[in-house]
């Protein structure tokens, strides 16, 4: 087991760790996150080539979320008290918890904890009361778990809330395990329904999932989006699917020579394909190009407002826990 702590000029610390078997990270204490993750050395995310981009870029890449994920209305309403939450430009709703504001563009607190199975890099920040328009105050806790002797590691989302608020962290990690564009790459999970979006990709209610974005059965990312696009139906696929009372939930995703096995006690979850095509480089591949990586983001249900408060008091944990089998 290899494990490395180096803290830069801005006290952001960057955290090496290699299990005994495939895998290695870096995770970062800025924004909670995963700089890379390797399979014998060979990239499964999308893994920036400029750490500084890596930082600051807005799309998220490989970071936490919270202490909402998601869009969630700019005035919620708690035991009939109205909250003003701070609000995308040009929408009416909060994004992940306050864009550039909100917890993924913060340096937190860094622990690391060794066991006699595991490594665990636990990334903690206190969140004050009113911040962002949130209302409590709140400890917020995501750790990295690594098994040393087995292909898997597990992600803790841990808050305490000191006051009534609201609550639903998760993580953005974009998964790339072959090297170019995602149409080669299969996926398979179970959900009944999805939210329903306006033209702003606000969640405005739920409904039946429709066949074009069911993966009941393994589906080639390719043939799904290509049905999207041909058909003017979406550009890409950036939805909330609800998995009802079927747990645990398992999600299969995987390539020729990789598969990543996902399971999580979380009741939805956001998939989204980056098909940006922004002007970024990485390590995984040269040159520009559509469907560079997918987001899985396990998540209450933010459209039911009930379903992410949080009582003072109150400790809520969730984790989302993942398996790799590769060649």
């Amino acid at each position: 087991m290899f494990l490395k702590v180096t803290k830069d000029e801005n006290d952001i610390q960057w955290i090496e760790v290699k299990n005994n078997k495939n895998l290695s990270f870096e995770f970062c204490s800025y924004g909670a996150s995963t700089y890379f993750l390797h399979y014998d050395e060979k990239p499964l995310i999308l893994e920036l080539k400029d750490k500084e981009e890596f930082l600051s870029s807005n799309q998220y890449f490989n970071k936490s979320l919270g202490i909402v994920a998601g869009r969630i209305v700019k005035d919620i309403e708690i035991d009939g008290e109205e909250y003003q939450l701070l609000q995308k430009e040009g929408t009416n709703y909060c994004e992940h918890g306050g864009e550039a504001h909100g917890l993924t563009y913060k340096n937190w607190d860094t622990n690391i904890i060794e066991k006699e199975d595991s490594i665990t890099v636990e990334f903690t920040i206190f969140v004050p009361d009113g911040y962002c328009g949130f209302p409590g105050s709140q400890d917020v806790v995501v750790s990295y778990e690594v098994k040393k002797d087995t292909n898997e590691f597990t992600i803790w989302f841990k808050v305490k809330s000191y006051g009534n608020s609201v609550a639903s962290l998760t993580n953005h990690i974009y998964w790339n395990l072959n090297g170019s564009n995602l149409n080669n790459t299969y996926l398979k999970f179970p959900a009944e329904e999805y939210g329903v979006v306006d033209n702003t990709l606000l969640i405005v209610g739920k409904d039946k999932l429709p066949e074009y974005l069911s993966f009941n059965e393994e589906k080639n990312l390719k043939d799904v989006l290509d049905n999207l696009e041909n058909n003017k139906i979406m550009d890409t696929i950036d939805t909330t699917y609800l998995f009802g009372d079927q747990k645990p939930i398992t999600l299969v995703y995987h390539d020729d020579k990789f598969k990543v096995t996902m399971e999580t006690d979380h009741p939805a979850m956001n998939v989204y394909v980056d098909s940006t095509n922004t002007d970024v480089v990485f390590n995984n591949f040269e040159g520009k190009f559509k469907r560079r990586g997918i987001v899985f983001e396990p998540q209450y249900f933010v459209y039911d407002v009930k379903s992410i408060i949080i009582r003072d008091g109150e400790e809520r944990v969730n984790y989302i826990k993942y398996k790799i089998e590769g060649e």
